[in-house]
């Protein structure tokens, strides 16, 4: 004599296992995006940070430029001026 099987708890299960696993992949793509997004935050940030930095370098370049500027002003006046004392000696 041949016995009925209930196929519908399989398929209960079966569906159930579908939902749980789309569930998962829905929350690991939210998680994802999220990732992407501070990603993508933080790439802003350091790039503002490089541009400042960037600024800052050419700045202080260009300081140094004048300093050094200045520096050789100050050595050939004094050059003069000791050439100056020299010959009035």
């Amino acid at each position: 004599m041949a016995r009925s099987v209930d196929c519908c708890f399989v398929d209960t299960m079966g569906t159930r296992f579908r939902d749980t696993e789309r569930r998962m992949m829905t929350a690991l793509e939210m998680v994802n995006m999220r990732d992407r997004a501070a990603v993508k935050a933080e790439i802003k940030v350091l790039r503002r940070e490089r541009l400042a930095y960037e600024q800052e370098s050419i700045q202080t370049r260009e300081a140094l430029a004048r300093s050094e500027a200045y520096s050789r002003a100050l050595e050939a006046r004094v050059a003069v001026l000791e050439t100056q004392a020299h010959r009035h000696g």
